[in-house]
């Protein structure tokens, strides 16, 4: 690696941008895998809800039942007393009695009717919510081993660059570095040239005389006076490529 320290800290600036790709690559997949998560967290969710809604009709229809079974056996009770009964007053009076179990009967076989209506379309519902989710969560679940099997590698590749930068800043002067570092996670341009009328090329804020001295004249980097950005001149590459 040659030894010049502009061309050394150009090359880490350079190599600094592919390890901010790699950060914002790892932060997309894993927003992109946070999201997976809540869809996934949604559809267990739906089918929850059609579950309980199956479980609450079928605890419906059962008391339904058994209020029928009970009404049945009110009524086969009171029936089986009609025997042996030669009072007609009594006869009326168990008649009427076992009448109205009877009626209750009906009126309830009619409710039950329509709570087993009920319970039938609610458990068709969640037969199909629930091939749809497994289609759906199968498909969920490779994405999501791809997404960490990516993830992982970025990982990888981001650690790679961060001991690889170690030996790039060797060479770099500290007042750049300094400046440089201070700068570099605030903007995705941190170092920028000074265009030919004496601006920030970014910002395209004038240099006044005294720094335009010191970035022409001496080489020297500065701070942009406005938006802070390093800037160099197109001077100070063409003299570390002829040295």
């Amino acid at each position: 690696m040659e030894h010049n320290p502009f061309k050394q800290f150009i090359d880490l600036v350079s190599f600094d941008q592919e390890l901010i790709t790699l950060f914002q690559e790892r932060r997309r997949v894993a927003e992109e895998l946070a999201d997976l998560y809540d869809t996934k967290n949604d559809l267990l969710d739906e089918h929850e809800a059609v579950a309980q809604q199956a479980h609450a009709a079928k605890k419906h229809v059962d008391q339904l039942e058994l209020d029928m079974r009970g009404y049945a056996d009110q009524e086969k009770a009171i029936r089986e007393r009609f025997h042996g009964i030669t009072n007609n007053k009594e006869f009326q009076s168990l008649k009427k009695e076992a009448d109205h179990y009877k009626e209750q009967q009906y009126n309830l076989e009619q409710s039950l009717v329509q709570a087993w209506n009920v319970l039938e379309t609610i458990q068709k519902k969640a037969d199909a919510v629930k091939t749809q989710q497994q289609e759906a969560l199968a498909a969920l679940d490779a994405k999501e081993v791809a997404l960490e099997e990516q993830i992982a590698k970025t990982e990888e590749q981001i650690k790679y660059h961060e001991e690889q930068r170690l030996a790039r800043i060797n060479n770099v002067p500290q007042e750049w570095l300094s400046l440089y570092e201070r700068m570099k996670h605030s903007v995705s341009n941190p170092v920028v040239v000074l265009d030919p009328n004496g601006s920030c090329s970014a910002c395209f804020s004038p240099l006044g005389q005294q720094d335009l001295v010191l970035v022409v004249e001496r080489k020297k980097l500065l701070p942009c006076p406005s938006c802070f950005r390093l800037l160099y001149t197109h001077s100070m590459q063409e003299d570390e490529r002829a040295a």
